[in-house]
């Protein structure tokens, strides 16, 4: 899985506050990993596996 981008300050939130919203690539291959190490709850972000990923 990899952290493709990320848009800063775009969705509005209750309050007036807003909030970034990130995209991840998954390959076909990953996703059965992926979703049960999101279903235990874990964090996407812990699991980034690419160079220069960006934090």
């Amino acid at each position: 899985m990899i952290r493709y981008t990320t848009w800063r300050d775009t969705t509005p939130m209750p309050g007036g506050s807003r909030r970034d919203v990130v995209f991840f690539s998954v390959l076909r291959a990953e996703w059965p990993s992926v979703k049960q190490q999101l279903a235990c709850g874990s964090k996407a972000s812990e699991h980034l596996d690419a160079p220069g990923r960006t934090h």
